[in-house]
Order: C-alpha cells, then structure tokens, then sequence
C-alpha cells in the first residue's frame, strides 16, 4: 500500500472518535507526510499483556476488598514512512486496546504526527510525546501530561507519557538548538480514581480547559553547551495539569488553574559518573499572592541528582528533590478552614523534600535486567518498585515487579495509596 493509502487507512480509524484535536492531527499527517512517488514505509509493532492485582483488604468506594488495577491486552502498530529525499516523514503509532476488566475495547493514539526535516528547521504536527528535563519520575521542567494511573497499575513506563496534539518547531545553530512548542488543546494528567484505587474521591465534576485559543499552551526549551557541560533554558504558559491545583466553590468542580514556568538543567560528566541539575520557577498565574484557598500557590523546585556505574553492569541513581511554597503564611491561613482537625486534607509544608534511590543492574549477557526504585517524601510516605525485566528472545520479553507503599497523610500522593500494594506482569511480543 503507497504512504498516502496507509495514512488515509490510520486517519479513518479515528472517525469513531472525531473529536476536533484528532481530526487535525490526521490532517497534519496527510499534510506533511511524503509523497506516493518516493517513500520508504516501515511497519512493526508488538502485543503486551498486562496484569496488575492490588493486594490490600482495603474494601473500594464499590465495596471490593480485592480488585484487579489493570488486566488489559494491546495491540500495537507503528508506521514509519520516510520520504527518499529524506526531507519529509511521517509516524503513527495506534494500539486497539481490549480492557478485561471494564469489558471494553478502543483505539488509542499514542503518536500520530508528519514532518518536515531540513537542514536547520524542522517542523512536526500532531499528537507527539515531548519530554525535556532530566529527572527520573520527578518532574519540573518536563510540563507536559503524565499518566500516573497507567504508572500506579504496573504499565512499562513509556505509558507514564501521554502525546500532545502540538506544533513543535526545532531550530539548529553551530552551537545550540531551540524548540518551540504550541498545544492548542489542552491534555490534563490522567491520576488514579476509586473505581480501582482505594483514593479519596469526594465525586466532584472535573472540568477541563476548554478549547478556545486563549487556553491553548505554549513552551521554548534553548539548549548549548559549554565543553561538557550540557545547558538548557525553558519557559512555559499554560495550566496546571493535577486535579488537586484548583477548584471552584461555587460549581464544586475541579478546575485546572494557569501556569508559567521558567526553568534550566545543568548536566556534566564527574567523579566518573553524571551529575545534574535541575530548577524551575512555577509561578500560579491565578493566585500569585497565594491567599486564594482554592489555587495553588507558586512554588521554587529544585532537583540535584548522580548516576553512577558502580561496578560492571549495575548503576546507582539518586535524586533529591525540593518545592518550596511561596506564601506559605498566607496559603495556611487562608485555607485553614479546610485543616480542622481530624479532618480535611493535610496542609503542605512550606518546604517539600523528596529522595529516590534507582539501582539497575543487567545480568545473562545483559538479557536479565532488575531495579529497584524507592522514594522517600519527608513526613509524606513512601514507595519501593522492585521491577525484573527479562528479554527470552530478540521479540519476546517478561516483565514483572510491584508496588509498595506506606506511611504518609492520606490526603497526599503516597500516603493516600498506602492502601493500593500491588504486583504487575508485562507480556511483550514484538513484530
């Protein structure tokens, strides 16, 4: 089948669900994608099995004392199509997921975008993912939306990522590249819910930005370095994209507030492994004085981090992460109806710490790989991911691991799903 053929093929797919953001990416698509004349077209893709028990007796909002998270099978297909003259591509990356569980199926785009790939421009439209930052699972200058549920349930860690419908222009200089990002349809986190997490949900409406052009985002990340010393500038004005960020009384709906960010890393090789650096400025467009209860406040984060390869084949990795509050006074006051005691969520202090430890280490011709992830939040719980990793042949691979949880107030993160212990098994064969 010629590139246009495929692409018209991807494009109807997505009809069943026509929503504007979807339709403009298959445009972007046709648009740019090369032409039937001259186009090498490359198609593979994988089936993954995940399964995924939470093991606590915790009884659900429904009841439940054990709940299956996850049971799930999905079929990928990756069509890569790249003009002869090298100059224009284009990607799609569908899956048609059967949900066990639920007793669902659909159709998930994951990427789908065309390019254009000059000499020093280059131009992508359409759903892409976009990652910048150098932490590991924390976040800062990295804006762009996360699925936390699919992260929680034991999914292999590419679907902690979600695309983004963006225009993304790459510029190239001698010494430096700069990106630049616009994403007129918002895309907010995907966060566990109590259908099966046992999470506080007190069942309010959730509503997202809508998608006029005045809610759309925009992002810039200049990088350049200085001998070995890898640099990078971002800035960003858009929304938060958590559900615990705003509300509004009057409706009881959650709502996602505006934000900028103004960031850098830092990144150089040392004492024979990396060390980093990473900062960002996020400040709460809506309530920059922070005296409103219901948006959160702006907030400094910080990240320093070093990875090192310790003996042959194993690596150890440590962050330590900040955010502090601005206007922590007036933030405790203002919401201080919503701290009484015994009940309501917890304040947050002015001045959040977090550490992980990643150990991984490859075994059997580095076929075998295993890890454990653990992260600490000062006063506000704790979790450990040992994960194994074994690829049996070139296309066929399993993957097993787990989550445990404790400690912490139940109204944040960790210490909320101290009650959703899990275990996790990925199938994989690739094609």
């Amino acid at each position: 089948m010629d590139s246009l053929g495929i692409m018209r093929n991807l494009a109807s797919r997505m009809v069943a669900r026509a929503t504007l953001p979807s339709l403009l990416i298959a445009l972007a698509a046709f648009t740019f994608a090369p032409s039937t004349q001259a186009a090498e077209v490359d198609i593979h893709g994988f089936v993954l099995g995940t399964g995924s028990l939470r093991l606590s007796d915790m009884p659900l909002a429904t009841g439940e004392k054990y709940n299956w998270l996850l049971g799930e099978a999905r079929l990928r297909g990756d069509v890569d199509i790249n003009s002869d003259s090298g100059v224009t591509a284009g990607v799609a990356k569908i899956e048609f997921v059967n949900d066990s569980i639920d007793r669902t199926a659909d159709i998930e785009v994951r990427e789908l975008y065309g390019e254009y790939l000059g000499d020093i421009i280059e131009i992508r439209a359409g759903r892409q993912m976009i990652t910048w930052g150098i932490a590991d699972r924390l976040f800062i200058n990295d804006v762009f939306p996360k699925n936390w549920t699919a992260f929680f349930a034991g999914q292999p860690l590419e679907y902690l990522k979600i695309g983004s419908d963006a225009l993304k222009l790459s510029a190239f200089g001698d010494s430096w590249d700069l990106e630049l990002v616009g994403i007129p349809f918002v895309q907010t986190d995907v966060t566990p819910t109590s259908n099966r997490f046992v999470v506080f949900d007190p069942g309010f409406a959730v509503h997202e930005p809508s998608n006029r052009l005045s809610n759309g985002e925009a992002a810039a990340r200049l990088h350049t370095s200085f001998g070995s010393l890898d640099v990078a500038l971002y800035a960003f004005r858009g929304h938060w994209h958590q559900p615990d960020k705003g509300f509004d009384p009057a409706g009881s709906t959650v709502i996602f507030p505006r934000l900028e960010n103004y960031g850098f890393t830092l990144q150089d090789s040392i004492l024979g492994g990396v060390l980093s650096a990473e900062g960002g400025y996020y400040r709460s467009v809506d309530d920059s004085a922070g005296i409103d209860p219901f948006t959160a406040n702006s907030q400094l984060r910080y990240l320093a981090s070093f990875e090192r390869e310790i003996v042959t084949d194993v690596t150890v990795a440590v962050q330590a992460y900040g955010e502090i509050m601005d206007n922590h006074t007036a933030y405790l006051a203002a919401a201080q109806p919503a701290f009484a005691a015994g009940a309501g969520p917890q304040p947050l202090p002015e001045h959040r710490k977090i550490g992980t430890v990643n150990v991984r280490a490859l075994w059997l011709n580095q076929t075998l790989t295993t890890s454990l992830f653990a992260m600490a939040v000062a006063g506000g719980g704790r979790m450990f991911i040992p994960d194994v990793h074994y690829a049996v042949t070139d296309e066929f691979s399993v993957n097993l691991g787990a989550h445990a949880f404790w400690g912490g107030p139940d109204s944040w993160m960790l210490g909320m799903m101290k009650h959703d212990d899990n275990v996790y098994a990925n199938i994989k064969w690739s094609f």
